[in-house]
């Protein structure tokens, strides 16, 4: 925490009034969970609001960053997307966080899932095309599914069902929408 005192919000239930929250450490093995009263946050970077950071160094996943700005405003997705892990923590934090090997983890919270029904195989192949993995996951308000296994889902209109990450576990659907 000395390092760099941030934290960030994990994907759990809440736990009576406080919130999931998570300590990186300098490696996976050193995270840990933990809950966190409102009171005690003193400042808030959201996925969104980072969007429009910009990296104060060269490592392939933080260059991906205009090119994906430039993917979700083709896709009608403008401001509705932002880094997460390592590159979101970086750009929160200022602390470098990202190596050589990270992934852009992009995260899109979509409040009308039909938004991206139609544009989810186009959208996943031009995030494929740059040169640092994009691992995107589709926020909605029934849970969060993977853009990647989503759009295979879609691909060819034949539809397969896919998993929807949710607050009390994982659940196989095969839709987004309603």
């Amino acid at each position: 925490m000395r390092r760099a005192p941030w934290i960030v919000v994990r994907h759990a239930p809440v736990h009576g009034a406080l919130l999931p929250i998570g300590v990186r450490g300098e490696s996976r093995q050193q995270r840990f969970a933990a809950w966190l009263s409102p009171a005690e946050v003193l400042e808030l970077a959201t996925p969104q609001a980072l969007a429009s950071y910009k990296p104060t160094r060269v490592v392939a996943a933080l260059a991906v960053l205009p090119h994906v700005e430039s993917i979700m405003r083709e896709h009608g997705l403008a401001r509705l997307w932002g880094p997460a892990g390592s590159v979101g923590f970086e750009l929160a934090s200022g602390k470098p966080t990202v190596t050589a090997s990270s992934d852009f983890d992009l995260v899109i919270e979509i409040a009308q899932p039909s938004l991206i029904v139609s544009s989810a195989v186009s959208l996943w192949n031009a995030l494929a095309e740059l040169p640092a993995r994009v691992d995107a996951l589709l926020e909605t308000p029934h849970g969060a599914v993977a853009l990647s296994e989503y759009a295979r889902a879609r691909a060819g209109d034949i539809h397969h069902s896919f998993v929807l990450r949710t607050l009390t576990g994982p659940r196989l659907v095969e839709s987004i929408v309603g």
